[in-house]
């Protein structure tokens, strides 16, 4: 059984993620945590000190996150799939310390999250929490945009910025199946060398044992015509980036090649 997190704040966006999650792993036997994170600063302040000390402000907000994450589980049951059950955790913790914390208690293996991107210019792509997971969750995040929709994982960008990626993608293999995807575009620096090349080529061939893959070189990719002209080409599903992940968040903001793809196709993004 697979133990994958899924992050709500009951948005729209939260509940698209959450509706991909199940569908992407229709035939895999998963436990699903649905994960609440109730910002107690909000609440330790003048109201939650005038309020009387039998019924405070906070407890009537824990009930209703209680009973909003009842009542979405019960609505994930009705779907009535045998290979998956879910599970309500309401914290009241700092988001990324609830997330580590349930990580190490339930081995999850991977996150998923809404992009939740809507608030402010630093956040065009990525809102303040899926940064701070991005930051310090050290697992797979799956960040799904509000305007996407499922579709088989057919083809797939697979952007990669570290040097460690075979790692990567090999625990990736472990988690989900590669077998239906049909071409990978690979982005990354050139190779130099013929020998080193053939060996990234068939490494690759077995974590994707049906595609026909491409190489694209990345440096290549900020030049906004060429950009253009792959997607044009191709129809991706999915982008998956292999990438230093601190490093990356500062360049996401500051026009890396990444960015730029990401901002432009607004789709569903693994990051490892």
């Amino acid at each position: 059984m697979k133990n994958i997190l899924l992050l709500t704040d009951f948005s729209n966006n939260a509940n698209k993620a959450i509706n991909y999650a199940v569908t992407l792993f229709k035939d895999v036997g998963c436990n699903f945590y649905l994960l609440h994170v109730v910002k107690t600063s909000k609440y330790i302040t003048g109201s939650l000190m005038a309020a009387p000390a039998t019924s405070t402000v906070f407890d009537g907000v824990i009930k209703k996150a209680e009973a909003d994450l009842k009542g979405y589980v019960k609505l994930l049951e009705k779907l009535n799939n045998p290979l998956h059950s879910f599970f309500e955790v309401i914290d009241y913790d700092n988001l990324t310390d609830a997330v580590n914390q349930l990580i190490a208690k339930e081995d999850i293996e991977i996150v998923v999250m809404g992009t939740n991107g809507q608030t402010g210019a630093r956040e065009k792509i990525f809102g303040s929490n899926t940064v701070q997971v991005f930051r310090n969750v050290n697992l797979p995040v799956l960040t799904i945009p509000e305007n996407s929709t499922f579709k088989k994982l057919g083809q797939v960008l697979l952007i990669v910025e570290s040097k460690n990626y075979k790692d990567k993608l090999k625990q990736l293999s472990e988690q989900l199946s590669m077998e239906k995807i049909e071409k990978v575009a690979v982005a990354k620096l050139p190779i130099k060398e013929k020998k080193s090349e053939d060996k990234e080529m068939d490494f690759l061939s077995n974590i994707f044992p049906a595609a026909h893959l491409n190489w694209l070189d990345i440096s290549r990719l900020g030049l906004e015509n060429e950009r253009n002209r792959m997607l044009t080409i191709y129809q991706f599903d999915i982008i998956i980036l292999v990438s230093n992940k601190k490093p990356l968040v500062q360049r996401i903001f500051k026009g890396s090649v990444a960015k730029n793809i990401i901002y432009n196709t607004q789709l569903p993004l693994l990051l490892l």
